[in-house]
């Protein structure tokens, strides 16, 4: 696939694909956001020519949220939840 700068995206979409033509840009789990439609520009003649999105839009919203480690989860009866260093 296009190397976009970003292990979060689904580029493989966007291989091989020919001037003028579109393809799909999408987040790859456990990222997760809004992914978008790419083109290959008309007048294209680099076949390294990168992909083009959309400037709303950027790899980084494909973004991975992780639990606060200062809130205990829900735990099963029983067990105890140790909080991380540095999360007083």
């Amino acid at each position: 696939p296009p190397d976009i700068g970003s292990c979060a995206v689904n580029a493989s979409a966007c291989v091989g694909i020919l001037p003028g033509a579109s393809c799909e840009l999408a987040c790859i789990w456990p990222y997760h956001g809004q992914g978008t439609i790419a083109t290959c520009p008309n007048d294209n003649v680099d076949p390294l020519q990168p992909v083009v999105w959309p400037k709303s839009w950027n790899p980084s919203m494909c973004r991975l949220d992780c639990p606060d480690p200062s809130e205990p989860p829900t735990l099963p009866e029983g067990w105890k939840w140790i909080r991380p260093d540095g999360y007083d």
